[in-house]
């Protein structure tokens, strides 16, 4: 399936912050308490950790009068808040920006929303590049989505 991209008009600007869906998980392994030599107790093996899906958004910009900020959602649930990017699209360079959240097997929407564009004229224009999306280690992209306009470009990702 390929990518989708939508437009909007005006400036996005969520308030409030969210969470990764799932957080990340932590354990901390059981510690066997000491016990008397001549008392026998069973032992229970130390509780295993559920890795977290990983998502990582490979990202640059054309930046105008500030940098190119974008927000990130899986399946709808928004990650974190507003964030900056500072990689120069025209130099070639990029900045990876990543998630880590309990989404569970099968297949997902990943969202990049453009949120705040600005144009002054030619060569006068801040614009949002999805260059690669990689969930859990595969590569969704086979070519770099740019946002010339606020709006957002959704990737199927977790496709069996």
């Amino acid at each position: 399936t390929s990518p989708s991209t939508t437009s909007g008009s005006g400036t996005s600007n969520p308030s409030g912050s969210s969470s990764p869906a799932g957080g990340t998980p932590s354990s901390t392994p059981a510690t066997p308490a000491t016990q008397p030599a001549s008392t026998s107790t069973p032992t229970s093996p130390p509780s295993s950790t559920v890795s977290p899906d990983q998502l990582v958004l490979a990202l640059s910009e054309d930046a105008y009068q500030g940098d190119a900020q974008f927000i990130v959602k899986v399946d709808g649930t928004q990650l974190g808040d507003p964030q900056s990017v500072t990689a120069s699209h025209a130099a070639g360079q990029t900045q990876n920006f990543t998630f880590s959240g309990n989404w569970g097997a099968g297949p997902h929407n990943v969202e990049v929303d453009f949120i705040n564009d600005a144009y002054g004229g030619p060569g006068q224009d801040r614009n949002l590049y999805v260059n690669q999306v990689t969930y859990d280690g595969t590569a969704a992209l086979s070519q770099t989505q740019p946002l010339y306009a606020n709006g957002a470009v959704t990737i199927p990702v977790g496709q069996a």
